[in-house]
């Protein structure tokens, strides 16, 4: 200060010499894209929304920066973490340490290890009433992300899902990807079909 003026310092005080910490270099680790794990049921979670890219944020499970946490608050028992990582979601650490599970429905029978993956080492999605995870030829679907009519026009198969859900046709050309009215887009596994389901805000 001079003459009561704040005067900028002309060089950088270095965090060290107040007493900040070091990172470890163990604990930041930032990942490309092609190191996240692989979801069977969850192929593309980023292009989803539901794993996001953040330099800054540490995971409350493993400690570790990697560049992507997950954008949602899991279930569970108690205060639930925020800020998971994808690799303590896929391994399970996640769901072991805290409690956590990932979907808040899972429509229709399954074997319980189906069940497993899904709930404990899957990252679920945001929708507007809690998400249904939905399933056909005895396992669990693969979620392909939310979507309007501009996609379902092309999908009968899922409009057919949709229909047979309870949506009437005229609902169909109002549902928008990013809408209060909001189809989410599943493909089985094992034949291929669309799926699908209707959440409105």
């Amino acid at each position: 200060m001079q003459n009561g003026v704040a005067v900028p310092l002309q060089t950088p005080v270095d965090p060290l010499l107040l007493g900040a910490q070091p990172e470890p270099a163990a604990r930041l680790r930032l990942r490309p894209r092609s190191e996240l794990p692989v979801f069977r049921y969850h192929p593309d979670p980023v292009a989803t929304g539901s794993i996001q890219e953040n330099h800054a944020l540490a995971c409350p499970c493993c400690g570790r920066v990697s560049g992507w946490v997950y954008a949602t608050t899991p279930y569970g028992l108690g205060e639930q973490p925020s800020d998971l990582c994808p690799w303590c979601i896929a391994d399970g650490s996640a769901a072991s340490r805290f409690g956590s599970g990932f979907v808040s429905d899972l429509a229709g029978e399954v074997p319980g290890e189906v069940a497993d993956e899904v709930n404990l080492r899957t990252p679920g999605f945001i929708s507007w009433q809690g998400e249904q995870w939905l399933t056909h030829c005895g396992d669990a679907a693969a979620f392909l992300g939310p979507v309007g009519w501009e996609a379902l026009k092309d999908l009968p198969d899922a409009q057919a899902s949709l229909l047979e859900d309870g949506c009437d046709k005229e609902m169909l050309a109002l549902m928008r990807k990013d809408g209060d009215l909001t189809a989410y887009l599943f493909r089985c596994l094992h034949c291929g079909v669309h799926l699908a389901y209707a959440d409105a805000s």
